[in-house]
């Protein structure tokens, strides 16, 4: 990606910068475009693309033991996935020189790229857990049952002893089992589907904030704001106004 502007991807509302790269799963809504048109069009927001199949080197490719952290990607993708830092260059570096050639080596190129965004460290979801069509896409029966009643009482106090306590854990190991297997706290999952629930409300609605703010399980306007900062970046209204801007 090169200029720089806003990016939406499902829910999700930033900045772009130059070296921006990023995996977005098929059929997720998203749109890159410059915060104002630059005067020459050569500073127009312009990017690299690979769209693929995931049967495109045949039926089950990507299902052998071998391929079980690219598949793992896919199902990762599906909320779209931005890489930063040194994982970012090493992917850019790679989709170059898969387009600098047209020989059998750019399909060793592309499965090279696939596996290194598979193994980045440097790397975080953008649109909500409660937009993706998948919610628990992190596999797993006691991960389905949380996810699930997540996805049922967000909008309620709901605190992570109960949680466990729906899927027969004890606090401690449901703590340490929802970290190992998301990568992030209960709390933190918790206030990302909120404010994905916060986000559709604010563009589909014309509910006030501080009704927002309640329907999406927050009890005070001051910690909604906050959380919807930490998340996006921005308040509900610049959020609100930007989407209604670029729609």
């Amino acid at each position: 990606m090169s200029s720089n502007g806003i990016r939406f991807v499902g829910d999700h509302i930033e900045p772009f910068f130059p070296g921006d790269f990023a995996i977005l799963g098929g059929n997720l809504p998203h749109l890159y475009m410059n915060s104002m048109p630059p005067a020459p069009k050569s500073d127009w927001a312009q990017s690299r693309v690979i769209q693929f199949r995931r049967d495109c080197f045949g039926e089950g490719f990507f299902d052998v033991p071998e391929m079980k952290d690219v598949a793992q990607l896919f199902r990762r993708a599906g909320r779209g996935l931005k890489f930063t830092g040194d994982s970012a260059a090493a992917a850019i570096k790679v989709m170059e020189r898969l387009f600098k050639t047209n020989r059998a080596s750019r399909i060793s190129c592309f499965i090279e790229l696939l596996e290194l965004m598979a193994d980045a460290p440097d790397v975080e979801s953008l649109a909500s857990p409660n937009y993706a069509p998948s919610l628990s896409s992190w596999n797993g029966e006691r991960l389905d049952q949380v996810c699930n009643l997540v996805r049922e009482r967000f909008a309620e106090p709901l605190s992570q002893a109960e949680v466990a306590k729906a899927v027969n854990m004890s606090p401690p190991a449901f703590s340490r089992y929802f970290g190992k297997r998301t990568g992030r706290t209960f709390v933190s999952f918790l206030n990302e589907v909120r404010i994905g629930h916060a986000c559709r409300q604010l563009q589909e609605s014309d509910k006030t904030i501080l009704e927002i703010c309640y329907e999406s399980g927050f009890s005070n306007l001051s910690n909604f704001n906050r959380r919807f900062r930490d998340i996006r970046s921005m308040t509900p209204s610049e959020y609100r106004k930007c989407f209604a801007e670029y729609s």
